[in-house]
């Protein structure tokens, strides 16, 4: 009975480490492009000096990081949609879990036209897109996409036939300003409101004011197959018990663990940026176990059979 008993840890062992997953880690190239479409024949008479405040965002790690449709608005949203100024978002998205800053001008002195941002290459640790604008002059209101997944289900989002993602934008209250027509000066809504929508909400009606065109340029991918198979163990069968773990630049393992045929773990290291390492299992039996290399992220798991003789 006791030799089933390790026969089935050994199986569970086994199957443990060959059913290890290596995740792809890469990076995607996009342009945006923000086309207003807001006129007086599709919204009704326009303010004077209707414009738009710069556009602002990032890509970031985390949903509603920065933003949720439906709740209240930070302190730098309310300025973004108050006042058209960005420094607080700005500070907000820097604090944050983001990746890229997006500050770009937008259509300053006109309702109508269109403006291509640079492209930006995006981490696939930071998928989701925001961005917002303030709709000028106006008490609190502004367009905005909310993390936007750019990479849903494990692989880049590269849209329609022709490589773009399309979304429509429509106003949003912020719930920070009383007001409703385009005015600046208005007294703060107290208590403050959560965001929400303005469609067919006078000014506006059920019309589009604008949208983002999201182009796909391309994704790099770091091709693990490679470096799993850069990396080396040696010497392996091992008399003295010293294992050297070699090639390890530019992969992303940090961290080592040994364990025995019955899932016990016999060591734990943890690696500071090293290119080389050597662990010392000397004191160790003779006999077979299993290397376990792993990124701090978890997307990248390599197992070895190292021989103690």
């Amino acid at each position: 009975m006791k030799t089933t008993k390790n026969f089935l840890k050994l199986l569970l062992i086994i199957l443990l480490f060959n059913s290890t997953t290596i995740y792809s880690q890469s990076s995607a190239i996009y342009e945006i492009k923000f086309t207003s479409v807001w006129n007086s024949g599709d919204h009704g008479a326009l303010p004077g000096g209707a414009h738009w405040s710069n556009l602002v965002g990032a890509n970031h790690k985390n949903a509603n990081e920065f933003l949720e449709m439906g709740m209240m608005a930070s302190a730098g949203i309310e300025n973004v949609a108050e006042l058209g100024s960005n420094s607080v978002f700005i500070n907000e998205i820097n604090n944050g879990m983001a990746e890229h800053l997006i500050n770009v001008t937008s259509l300053s002195n006109s309702a109508t036209g269109s403006v291509t941002l640079p492209q930006y290459e995006f981490d696939g640790d930071y998928p989701y897109l925001t961005l917002a604008s303030m709709i000028a002059p106006s008490p609190d209101w502004f367009i905005a996409i909310n993390s936007l997944n750019l990479r849903e289900g494990g692989n880049w989002n590269e849209g329609d036939i022709n490589n773009e993602i399309n979304i429509d934008l429509f106003p949003y209250d912020a719930g920070t300003e009383n007001g409703n027509t385009y005015t600046l000066s208005n007294p703060p809504t107290n208590p403050q409101g959560n965001i929400t929508s303005l469609v067919n909400v006078a000014p506006f009606n059920d019309q589009r004011i604008g949208y983002f065109t999201i182009s796909f340029i391309s994704s790099l991918k770091v091709d693990e197959e490679k470096i799993k198979e850069s990396i080396k163990l040696y010497p392996n069968p091992t008399n003295d018990g010293m294992i050297t773990i070699s090639n390890l630049q530019n992969s992303g393992i940090d961290k080592v663990q040994v364990y025995n045929l019955l899932g016990k773990q016999v060591l734990n290291d943890v690696l500071n940026n090293e290119t080389s390492k050597t662990i010392d299992l000397s004191d160790l039996t003779a006999g077979i176990y299993i290397a376990k290399l792993t990124s701090s992220d978890g997307k990248l798991n390599i197992t070895r059979k190292v021989v103690l003789k």
